[in-house]
């Protein structure tokens, strides 16, 4: 009795041993694809979780931005309108100061023609012509520049007003009683023709100036 397999033996055993293999290499395919999947899964949900994040941080950017954007442009509103309001009040005090100044030019020249006894001081002509001037800077810090050379020729009216009725100011000396006299007769004729256009021009100005400084709110 031989201890050798026979052919067909050997045939079963090579086809099985075969089988086996194939069987093995299957299995590590199989654990190989498995593992590549939990890979893919696991990238998967890091890029997940990157691409949240980002948007989170876009969606905050873009809110903080808009809010500052509003705050700018409220700011931006409250700063013009402060300014409008700062234009108005000195408008005011400058139309104001300039009737003052003028009210006691006409008492000058009324003391000349009729001899009122409502004498004008000094320095009740002198406040009146400082309190204009400094109404005059503030002006140029706030006002435009047509505005601004309106107000300094309104200024530079009433001082040659002010020497030729007789009367010195902080930027000329007064003039002769004869010239005063004669100026005199003409301002009671007249009431300040020069000074008067020179106020509507700048009235004009100042109303211009209002209406674009509503329209750029």
């Amino acid at each position: 009795m031989h201890h050798f397999f026979g052919v067909k033996d050997q045939l079963f055993i090579t086809v099985l041993g075969s089988a086996l293999n194939g069987l093995r290499l299957s299995a590590l395919n199989d654990h190989a694809i498995i593992g590549a999947m939990d890979g893919s899964a696991a990238l998967i949900g890091v890029l997940g979780a990157v691409i949240g994040a980002g948007a989170s941080i876009v969606t905050a950017w873009l809110t903080q931005r808009s809010q500052l954007r509003r705050e700018i442009a409220q700011r931006y509103y409250g700063e013009r309108t402060r300014w409008t309001n700062d234009k108005r009040e000195i408008f005011r005090e400058i139309h104001i100061a300039t009737n003052d100044w003028a009210r006691l030019l006409r008492r000058i020249a009324r003391q000349y023609a009729t001899g009122d006894s409502r004498a004008v001081s000094n320095d009740e002509l002198l406040q009146v012509e400082r309190r204009f001037h400094a109404l005059l800077y503030e002006a140029a810090l706030l006002c435009g520049p047509e505005v601004c050379d309106l107000i300094d020729s309104t200024e530079d009216e009433l001082l040659q007003l002010t020497t030729t009725l007789g009367r010195s100011t902080e930027y000329g000396p007064a003039g002769s009683p004869d010239v005063a006299a004669e100026a005199a007769a003409k301002i009671l004729l007249d009431d300040f023709p020069n000074l008067r256009d020179i106020r509507l021009r700048l009235m004009a100005a100042m109303r211009y100036e209002l209406i674009g400084s509503r329209q750029s709110v």
